[in-house]
């Protein structure tokens, strides 16, 4: 019998839990209530090989298994209706899979790149498959599809081993790429049911000669489906190794899309323009995988470019350099995800969306993306590392793109993005993408500047609060001097004074109190903050047991969490009316805490003021901006 090595349990504030075993044949077993997108023990140094989910989950989150390089075997239960997007992506040595009947929908790139994956038995029940499900699945022979599927693009694209595909009777459309690159696919029947084969759907089929069209009139059939290149000629300067061919040219249109017609290696240089029957096309846009997993080594693309396909130079895991040219504006999907040498891409400014993963698994990230906000220039990319309970980030000035799914890197890095409650949006930022906080169930509040232009779909759960950005910060503080100016000072910094008397007074250019910045000081009495304040970090004056006077400027819109607990001899706190929100603990274990007077617009965490057991009197009401102290 095998025996327990490791075993776990987490539970979370919306009551799910999950359990785990590991026993010493290699068996992961997980029950319990897997809520989508919540992290799995992969922290368990415990070897396993094979995935067993119980009974009663509903569902694999997005990401949950991904690049699990040890799985081998994957067994799920009747109860889980949905594999969602990239769950068992990359998870290269993963040979076998035994689904259950039950199973209704395999998400986007689910079980994509896993390479050892030899055979398929996909349950009667299953209605969808999802774009490139199983893209690259090297090892896949063959696959027969239950009746009633519907199929996205790419699905089985670039299985090069996969030699039989059995299609059903009722499925109607054959999408794009959905064989592209089924190098060993000899023969293929197309049922009668099918009224579309879509762009490229068996191109670079290359033993593909037997196939059968369904008998019918309104079959409509993509004129480059099995893969047409049409050859041209390349304008350029002597010398110049530019790639020679494009790929589905039409007359319709005023420029082109590339595509090598054989692969590439080395130093490449995409051409600005092309030459078909004596017209010229500019190149302006590299196609969907268009270069996947060839062997160059540096790229050059011309300023003509605007649009870098989804998964265009996806596994080109030799490239170490690339150029981009100054007006590219898109960076699809996994543009460059797995590019595991990638080490020197600037990004232009022009730069207006970066997708999904455009650039996990690079060199280029993993050397940046020690901790913390990863940023390529004017681009937000991600965020990796630990997050605290109730934290916020304040984005840095100049960005202006947050990228898709930017707080959701599962599989990447192992953040509990759910503790994060706030952001802070700079002046200027214009896009927010898609799912870019999807991720993140504990935020509440967003403070969000109006030149934002795009606000992408699922950017945020339902309940986040858009607070109005930052306003235009006073030139003079507008607080009250309560103290003698004609003492010594006894500290002095670019960002404040302490004198004698153990008053700590801010400069009028500082503009927010850094976190735990004065946490655990005992020489502070007294705090004199200015109107340009606008943020009080988190713990920036915890535990600083002679605190007795805070006043704070008209200008002060959130104090976060933590801030002045354990300051025990502070009695008195009368907030400004700019106040905005008081996140958790600000004032926890003031024991004196006497009177709180707050602004009624503000938002007040319900444990902003616990452990504050002298607390007597709240008063919440339109005011103006006071002096607090002891007398």
């Amino acid at each position: 019998m095998a025996k327990i090595i490791s075993k776990g349990r987490k539970t979370w504030k919306d009551g799910s839990v999950m359990t785990y075993t590991i026993t010493d044949d290699g068996v992961l077993t997980i029950s319990g209530s897997l809520r989508n997108g919540s992290l799995v023990p992969f922290k368990s140094k415990a070897p396993f090989r094979h995935l067993v989910i119980e009974d009663g989950i509903e569902s694999v989150g997005r990401e949950n298994f991904m690049g699990l390089r040890e799985l081998e075997e994957l067994t799920l239960p009747p109860s889980v209706k949905t594999i969602e997007s990239y769950a068992f992506s990359h998870c290269e040595n993963l040979r076998r899979i035994h689904f259950s009947e039950g199973l209704v929908s395999i998400g986007n790139e689910s079980f994509r790149s896993c390479a050892s994956l030899s055979g398929l038995r996909l349950p009667k029940t299953l209605s969808r498959i999802n774009n490139d499900a199983f893209m690259g699945c090297d090892a896949l022979e063959k696959v027969s599809l239950p009746k009633g599927i519907g199929l996205g693009v790419g699905v089985f694209c670039g299985c090069d081993s996969l030699r039989e595909v059995v299609l059903p009777r009722g499925l109607r459309v054959i999408p794009e790429s959905a064989f592209s690159g089924c190098i060993s696919l000899e023969s293929i029947k197309i049922p009668n049911s099918v009224e579309a084969i879509r762009s490229r759907a068996f191109s670079r089929c290359d033993k593909l000669q037997n196939f059968k069209f369904p008998d019918r009139e309104d079959l409509t059939i993509s004129e480059d489906a099995f893969g047409n290149i049409l050859e041209c000629e390349i304008k350029g300067e002597d010398g110049v190794n530019y790639i020679g061919t494009i790929y589905n040219i039409k007359t319709d249109r005023a420029w082109a899309s590339i595509r090598p017609a054989e692969k590439v290696e080395g130093e490449v240089i995409v051409p600005s323009q092309v030459e078909y029957e004596g017209k010229s096309y500019p190149v302006t846009v590299i196609d969907r995988e268009a270069f996947h997993g060839m062997k160059m080594k540096s790229l050059v693309l011309p300023d003509s470019v605007v649009e870098i396909k989804d998964s265009a130079f996806e596994n080109c895991d030799r490239l170490r350099d690339v150029y981009l040219g100054n007006n590219l504006k898109k960076i699809g999907n996994s543009a460059f995800e797995w590019c595991e040498n990638l080490r020197y891409m600037p990004i232009p400014a022009s730069v207006q969306q970066v997708g999904f993963h455009a650039l996990h698994r690079t060199v280029l990230v993993d050397n940046s993306w020690k901790w913390g906000v990863l940023y390529f220039g004017h681009i937000l990319y991600g965020y990796h590392g630990d997050l605290p309970e109730h934290s916020y980030i304040e984005v840095r000035e100049g960005t202006t793109v947050i990228a898709d799914g930017a707080f959701n890197s599962r599989g990447v890095s192992l953040t509990d993005y759910n503790n994060l409650e706030g952001i802070v949006l700079p002046d200027g930022i214009k896009r927010i993408g898609d799912d870019a906080f999807a991720y993140c169930k504990g935020l509440t509040y967003v403070f969000m500047p109006k030149s934002v232009e795009y606000i992408g779909s699922y950017s945020f759960e339902k309940d986040v609060k858009i607070l109005s950005a930052p306003r235009r910060r006073p030139k003079k503080a507008q607080t009250e001097e309560p103290f003698p100016k004609d003492v010594a000072t006894i500290e002095e910094t670019d960002r404040y004074t302490l004198d004698e008397n153990g008053v700590l007074t801010f400069k009028e250019d500082v503009t927010q109190i850094k976190d735990e910045e004065f946490k655990g000081r005992n020489d502070i009495k007294k705090i004199i903050v200015p109107g340009t304040v606008e943020f009080i970090g988190e713990r920036s004056f915890s535990g600083c047991k002679s605190l007795n006077g805070v006043t704070l400027g008209e200008g002060v819109r959130v104090i976060w969490e933590g801030a002045f607990s354990g300051c025990r001899n502070l009695k008195r706190i009368h907030l400004p009316a700019s106040m905005e929100t008081i996140c958790s603990s600000a004032f926890s274990c003031c024991k004196g805490l006497q009177e709180a007077v707050v602004p009624s617009n503000a938002h007040i965490d319900e444990y902003a003021f616990s452990g504050c057991d002298s607390l007597k009197k709240v008063i919440i009401r339109d005011i103006k901006p006071l002096t607090t102290d002891n007398s």
